[in-house]
């Protein structure tokens, strides 16, 4: 599996590519995943590189309903969401690298 490194512009535009996966954590797929997200690795990256940016407060100020083609920005917790309009809720697909309490399952 490979890791898809995002870059959001100030533009507000995304883009992305692959890179292996390195001993960092897990990449954003993983994360999406582990959230409830069920597409597959490929469906992902078409959706991650082909968003549009809106940067937040809070998660707590995002609207109800929300865009599938947008990518949501908590700026305060710095993670990333994803709308999923078919279970109309949010999905985490990014977090801060501070994050991270157990890498490789405790194994450290």
């Amino acid at each position: 599996m490979t890791t898809l490194k995002a870059t959001i512009h100030s533009t507000g535009s995304v883009s992305g590519s692959f890179a292996r996966r390195g001993e960092r954590g897990y990449s954003a797929y993983d994360v999406a995943v582990q959230n409830g997200y069920a597409g597959t690795e490929e469906e992902f990256v078409a959706l991650m590189t082909h968003m549009e940016y809106q940067p937040f407060e809070s998660r707590f100020h995002f609207p109800n309903i929300g865009d599938a083609g947008v990518l949501y920005g908590d700026t305060k917790e710095n993670k990333l969401y994803r709308y999923d309009a078919e279970q109309h809720k949010y999905y985490c697909v990014g977090s801060d690298y501070n994050d991270i309490t157990a890498i490789d399952g405790g194994h450290a």
